[in-house]
Parts: C-alpha cells; sequence; structure tokens
C-alpha cells in the first residue's frame, strides 16, 4: 500500500525550497510505505509582526459563528472533569489574538505543564543540531547500552518516529503494566532515560510505530550528551538548559517557559516543559 501525504517542514531558505520539482520522501511502518513530500514553509504574512512580549489582539472574523464558538467554549470549561480538564485556550488567527479564555483560578500568567507538547520541543532541537551537521538521522543512536545486541540497529530516525521497537508500554490507567507511569513516578522517576534504555526489543527497529515517552526521553538524553558533553557532572543539564533558551525559547519570546530535569540532569522531554498558553502558542505558531 502506498500512502501519500504533503509533509510541510521545510524552513523557506532550504536548499531544496527553490527545486522545481517537490522531492518525496519514503518511509518504511511496517505493511505500509508513507511518501512524504517537502515543500517549503510560508512566510510570514506581510503586515504581521511575529510577538515579542505580547501577542497582537484582534477580534474573531466576521463569518464565524460566535454564538456556537461560546457555546463550544462552555462546553470545554464546564463539561465534567471525568471528560477531560480545560484550563485555557488561545485562539491565534492571522497572527493575532482572537480568543483567550481560562478556568477558575487561571490567568494569562500561569504557567501550565505541557504534557506531549514538550515531545515536538524536544525534537525541535534536534532538528538545530542535524541542521549543524552535529547529528545524523540515518546514524545509530549513540547508546552505550546497546552496543552488544540488537538495539545498536536503532537509528536516531527510528527513535523521533517512534519505531525503535523497544518494548514500552504507554498506559495511563493501568499501572501494573504501564512502562511510562513507572518511569515517571515509579523505577525510574530518577533517571528516565536509563530506564526507558533498559528496556528490551519487542519488535525489530523500523518494524511497528509505538507511541512511547520514554522514547522520547532517550532524545532527550543524546541532545544533552551532543550539546553538553557525555562527562558532565551535572548531566549535562546547565547546557541543555542554555541551548533550550538561547535557540527555542528565547527566540520565539516564550519567556514564561520552564523546562524540568531529573535527578539525572536529563530534560523530561516527554512531557515536561512550563509556560502559559500564550507561550505555547508561539511555539504552535512555527
Amino acid at each position: 500500500m502506498l500512502a501519500r501525504a504533503e509533509l510541510v517542514r521545510q524552513p523557506a531558505d532550504a536548499a531544496d525550497a527553490t527545486d522545481k520539482e517537490p522531492r518525496w520522501h519514503q518511509a518504511e511502518y511496517g505493511r505500509y510505505v508513507v511518501e512524504t513530500q517537502r515543500v517549503p514553509f510560508p512566510s510570514q504574512p506581510e503586515g504581521i509582526a511575529w510577538p515579542t512580549r505580547a501577542w497582537p489582539t484582534g477580534r474573531v472574523a466576521d463569518d464565524v459563528d460566535t454564538a456556537t464558538l461560546h457555546r463550544t467554549l462552555d462546553l470545554l470549561f464546564e463539561q465534567p472533569r471525568e471528560l477531560g480538564l480545560t484550563q485555557a485556550l488561545v485562539v491565534i488567527h492571522r497572527g493575532k489574538l482572537v480568543v483567550d479564555r481560562y478556568a477558575e483560578g487561571i490567568d494569562a500568567n500561569k504557567t501550565l505543564i505541557s504534557w506531549s507538547m514538550a515531545k515536538s520541543m524536544t525534537h525541535a532541537l534536534v532538528g538545530f543540531l542535524v541542521g549543524e551537521g552535529r547529528m545524523q538521522l540515518a546514524a545509530p543512536a549513540p547508546v552505550a547500552a546497546w552496543a552488544d545486541d540488537n538495539r545498536r540497529e536503532i537509528t536516531l530516525q527510528h527513535l523521533l518516529d517512534m519505531r525503535d521497537g523497544l518494548d514500552f508500554v504507554e498506559d495511563y490507567v493501568d499501572g501494573e503494566i504501564s512502562h511510562v507511569i513507572d518511569m515517571l513516578f515509579g523505577a525510574g522517576q530518577h533517571d528516565h532515560a536509563a530506564y526507558a534504555m533498559a528496556r528490551p526489543l519487542g519488535h525489530s527497529p523500523g518494524a511497528v510505530w509505538n507511541y512511547s515517552s520514554g522514547t522520547t526521553n532517550i532524545v532527550a538524553r543524546i541532545v544533552a550528551n551532543e550539546v553538553g558533553g557525555t562527562g558532565a557532572s551535572d548531566g549535562g543539564r546547565a547546557a541543555l538548559e542554555r541551548f533550550l533558551h538561547d535557540r527555542l525559547f528565547g527566540a520565539i519570546g516564550m519567556h514564561s517557559a520552564v523546562p524540568k530535569f531529573d535527578d539525572a540532569g536529563t530534560f523530561v522531554g516527554s512531557s515536561y516543559v512550563y509556560a502559559t498558553a500564550q507561550d505555547f502558542a508561539r511555539f504552535g505558531s512555527l
């Protein structure tokens, strides 16, 4: 089976952004082959400045049914807790903040936990390093514990795709079988990456997609080793924290962002960045 999807992931000044024929990339996912096209990012719309300390504000477009919009917001914030908890909602349209709403006790200055939004931030760091030639996607993942078994076949691309093959159960209900709960709050709470790295293979690398917070924390450790060195006394925490703020958070104006680290100094890139809702919208606008 051949699936085709357009993937907008190239900056406008990238080498292939001016190609007459778009480039296609194939990746195998078990029985499927996914073919993606790399096309350039759109440029910043004329007349819309990137937000600095605050988003420029605007009004909801005239063709939006505002009554339906506000009923929907009411449902999100008033639904029973067991159906989901909404603490903040921000809508950016054409570069302007047009809607923001917060739960009781929350306001625009309150920092909130990212949970898995942090995974995309971790991948952004990899993007910087790949762009600088400091990391290679097709190279074996630099994990010393995997050198003498079949896990040595896991590449950085496998980790980013969550096709590494590691036996890792991402379950938030059944704590008896959940590796993510054990990693974050149990046996692995002091060193998330080491916990995930110790998992055995459940499948051949590249064969099966499996959502895994453990995989992202392995990537975070690899990034820290590249940025801060493998012998840093703090596990590379200080160097990675500077890298996060200098290259990502500061660059896009996420001034409220606070990344969290485990006791081993690894950025908890799967789950733990705190920021305001409006600052998360800055990252989402990239």
